[in-house]
């Protein structure tokens, strides 16, 4: 039943935090057959397919996922999925396609784009160190390494990340500023009215 994926989230989520404990990597040779979407980026997507099927919001009364902001409610998959239940199998089934689709999908682009803070990942930066200053005196008196003097440094260090392009930089300025364009915000085009 597709409402019992749920179960095995839950503990791929709970196995993939002890071993993130134990080893330092969220990532285990243990799998549940399931999805770990019951995080911030599953609630994007549940949040997602309550927003394009109102109807069945409205069912497991789950109408309001977001905030005034626009920003989804904690706990939104877990939500939808631990409710979803109570609908028909074949239902349960076209949700569980749906999250487990655009998860996979958004997870994707936030890989390629460099920010998905689900997991950490060792990065091949290539730094090579310009400057460095000591930031703390050390205890030469204290053996432990907590002891020891600390440092900031500057690097220089490989970009991973394709480069925005000129349009793509304008685009994003446009959509954060208040309501003005790129030229506008220099003040060579006119105001929009």
């Amino acid at each position: 039943m597709p409402a019992e994926l749920r179960i095995a989230a839950r503990v791929k989520k709970k196995l993939a935090g002890m071993n993130a404990n134990v080893t330092s990597n969220a990532k285990s040779d243990v799998n549940v057959g399931s999805l770990d979407y019951l995080n911030k980026y599953g609630d994007e997507v549940a949040a997602d397919y309550l927003d394009l099927d109102r109807v069945t919001a409205a069912r497991l009364n789950l109408t309001e996922v977001r905030d005034k902001d626009g920003d989804v409610d904690e706990d939104t998959a877990a939500k939808l999925t631990g409710r979803m239940a109570a609908l028909p199998v074949a239902k349960q089934e076209e949700i569980v396609a749906f999250i487990e689709n655009g998860y996979r999908d958004l997870i994707a682009t936030l890989d390629a784009m460099g920010t998905n803070d689900l997991e950490a990942k060792t990065l091949a930066l290539d730094a090579v160190e310009i400057d460095r200053e000591e930031l703390t005196l050390g205890d030469a008196q204290n053996e432990s390494p907590f002891a020891a003097a600390s440092f900031v440094g500057t690097f220089d260090v490989k970009r991973l990340t394709k480069s925005l392009t000129y349009e793509e930089a304008q685009e994003r300025v446009d959509r954060e500023a208040t309501g003005q364009t790129f030229e506008e915000g220099l003040g060579i085009g006119t105001p929009s009215g």
